[in-house]
Formats: C-alpha cells, structure tokens, sequence
C-alpha cells in the first residue's frame, strides 16, 4: 500500500522528519508528500487535497492508498 502525506509546511516548517519518524517506527515507508489545496474553508482544503490524491490513486489503479496528514502519531509501536 502506497502512504501519501499531506504536509502543510506553513504553521511549522520542521515536521517533515517526525513524520517519517512515525512512519518508521511502524515499519511503514513514505510514497509521495503532498501540499495541501488552498481553498475558501478549511473543510473545503481538506477535502480537495484529499480528493487530488484519490484522484492519482484511480488514475495509478492502485488498489488502496493510504492517506495521512502531517500530524500522524501512532498510539504503540
């Protein structure tokens, strides 16, 4: 399964490598890092970032996809 990370940089600029981190720890690897769509709401951004990744995945055939955003934390190892 392919993991696709939306990643706003703007708020905090370092976050990249924590993620990647967490990522890790689950023996999990990073596909592609995404910046997010811009929109009039947050809940609009959202849900076309969201969505242009969808969007890949169908064009990709891909059977599943993964998406996260950039404050992924995992409860245990």
């Amino acid at each position: 399964m392919e993991i696709h990370v939306l990643y706003d940089n703007r708020p905090q600029p370092d976050k990249l490598p924590l993620v990647l981190k967490e990522l890790e720890s689950q023996a999990l690897w990073l596909h592609k890092v995404w910046e997010p769509v811009h929109a009039n709401t947050v809940v609009e951004s959202i849900n076309l970032s969201f969505k242009q990744i969808v969007q890949y995945a169908k064009e990709k055939r891909l059977a599943e996809v993964c998406i996260v955003e950039d404050d992924l934390m995992f409860c245990g190892p």
